[in-house]
């Protein structure tokens, strides 16, 4: 019953504020500020469609958390006028390369199953030349925000720091069967590029 006024900074955040639509679009990844005085995070949010949607806090207790485990819930919402939603669908890819802008993004999966930990990476280029020079992004190579199809349930994960490009490395665990969209982020040349990719675990 009390306000809590005491986080642990994750990734040179308190809090990481995700937001989606239901049907995994316009995904946003935010950074509310923060009223120690209070304990009230705000933000702003610009919702660019119509519809259902889903808002994730994620955070790290600095209180009865001695092993500083991240907490993450979640709140959801109706924008605007329900009646111009039509949801798109998700289905797994059949190529492995995305393209944002200028860069080329390779993912590579291999056969995922449902509760073992896997390996992923992306193979990062930029105008057909391999991007050796990735900026530290929130105390990491890449975040990778994942959401599961229908339940969103959520996973956050982060590339290791063992080079800066062109391949960023995550670890994570999937944890049931069903279709997964894996959302990227990573920084070159102080700027936040943002790509996406659907998978099946099995």
């Amino acid at each position: 019953g009390e306000i809590l006024k005491n986080y642990e900074i994750a990734h040179e955040k308190i809090m990481h504020f995700i937001v989606i639509r239901k049907d995994l679009q316009n995904f946003q990844h935010l950074h509310p500020d923060f009223n120690q005085e209070n304990g009230e995070f705000s933000v702003d949010i610009s919702f660019s469609t119509d519809g259902p949607y889903r808002v994730f806090p994620d955070f790290t207790p600095s209180l009865d958390n001695p092993q500083k485990l991240p907490v993450t819930v979640f709140h959801d919402l109706e924008i605007g006028d329900m009646n111009q939603y039509t949801a798109q669908s998700v289905e797994s890819e059949t190529q492995s390369i995305q393209e944002v802008r200028a860069y080329r993004i390779t993912y590579e999966l291999p056969p995922i199953m449902a509760g073992n930990e896997i390996n992923y990476s992306l193979t990062i280029e930029k105008n057909s030349q391999p991007v050796t020079d990735l900026q530290i992004y929130l105390g990491a190579l890449g975040h990778s925000v994942i959401l599961k199809k229908d339940s969103l349930d959520f996973i956050h994960t982060h590339a290791g720091q063992t080079a800066t490009g062109p391949t960023i490395e995550f670890t994570t665990t999937f944890p049931q069967v069903g279709v997964y969209k894996i959302f990227t982020q990573f920084q070159h040349r102080n700027e936040v590029i943002t790509t996406d990719y659907v998978t099946l675990v099995n």
